[in-house]
């Protein structure tokens, strides 16, 4: 799906016909936000003006509106339009392991008996529910972080590079300077356009 890759919008598709050669003057009527300094930044190879919370992806060759990762599992950039999509699909992953897990569950048989005679019995069982839940505790702590960035209207690329990222650079150490709230930010993610 989309992730919300960065056409000019019409501010900076204004302000590109007025200049020859990128600069560091800020687009009239794009102010800063939330306490953040930010400078427009030139993708030199998409050939326009990154809007705030862009980033252009190697791998995908585009700019992408509000960022997150690339994801190889999925084999797409997750970005503005495809977030909640990202979220589901995570929910939804580790709602089916967990399933998977208990499913596996009434497979050990009680024994009553020594180790080897109940590992016989049980061991694809124990083995089965070894290997779901090494793959569910990741997938579940990815879930669980991602809701986090929902909340706090944040992307995987913001949370790890904070300190590099040049609009982040004004707020407060673990300032949520795009947070104007959760009900807000949920709704954002979730229905930006009235649609899920």
């Amino acid at each position: 799906s989309d992730p919300g890759t960065s056409d000019t919008d019409d501010d900076f598709h204004e302000f590109e016909q007025n200049v020859e050669e990128p600069t560091d003057v800020i687009p009239e009527g794009l102010d800063n936000s939330g306490g953040c300094v930010w400078q427009p930044a030139w993708c030199d190879v998409c050939g326009q003006w990154q809007p705030l919370r862009t980033y252009h992806c190697k791998v995908s060759g585009r700019c992408v509106s509000k960022f997150d990762h690339y994801c190889s599992t999925i084999g797409t950039v997750i970005g503005e339009r495809n977030h909640a999509r990202f979220w589901w699909f995570l929910l939804f992953e580790t709602g089916t392991l967990a399933w998977a897990m208990l499913a596996v569950y009434p497979g050990f048989h009680d024994t009553k008996a020594e180790v080897g005679v109940w590992m016989r019995y049980n061991g694809h069982a124990l083995a089965a529910e070894i290997v779901l839940g090494l793959i569910l505790a990741p997938v579940a702590s990815l879930w669980l972080l991602h809701s986090f960035f929902v909340c706090a209207n944040l992307t995987s690329y913001e949370f790890m590079r904070a300190d590099k990222i040049g609009y982040l650079k004004g707020p407060a150490e673990f300032g949520l300077p795009f947070s104007p709230g959760l009900f807000t930010n949920v709704r954002g993610v979730f229905l930006p356009d009235g649609f899920l």
